[in-house]
């Protein structure tokens, strides 16, 4: 759970179903060899950019959401994975140093599992 908001959360899950489906359409069309993996002739491609773009951007409002909370002092009853991502991307003296990009990464494959 990262958002409170039952439609991000199923914006979420359509990503990454998309994901899912253009990801094996480009691994298939890799397997007929490179020269169709470069022209990009269905344009799997172009759409898997597009849908994770979006997917990034969704990710990144959420974040923001939680760091607005987090500033303002807005308590809350449980704290879930993602106050905790940035709990340490926040964290100087971390032994990990979390990146946006590392936590949205995170996020999407710990969807796809």
């Amino acid at each position: 759970r990262c958002s409170a908001s039952e439609d991000e959360s199923k914006k979420v899950w359509e990503f990454i179903k998309g994901i899912e489906e253009l990801l094996a359409k480009l691994t298939f069309g890799e397997i007929l060899g490179p020269l169709l993996g470069k022209l990009d002739l269905f344009g799997y491609g172009r759409k898997l950019k597009t849908l994770l773009s979006s997917f990034d951007t969704l990710v990144e409002k959420i974040m923001i959401k939680h760091e607005e909370d987090m500033r303002f002092c807005r308590k809350k009853e449980r704290r879930d994975l993602m106050d905790l991502l940035l709990d340490v991307y926040r964290d100087e003296n971390a032994e990990v140093k979390l990146t946006r990009k590392n936590i949205k990464a995170l996020i999407l494959v710990m969807s796809h599992t």
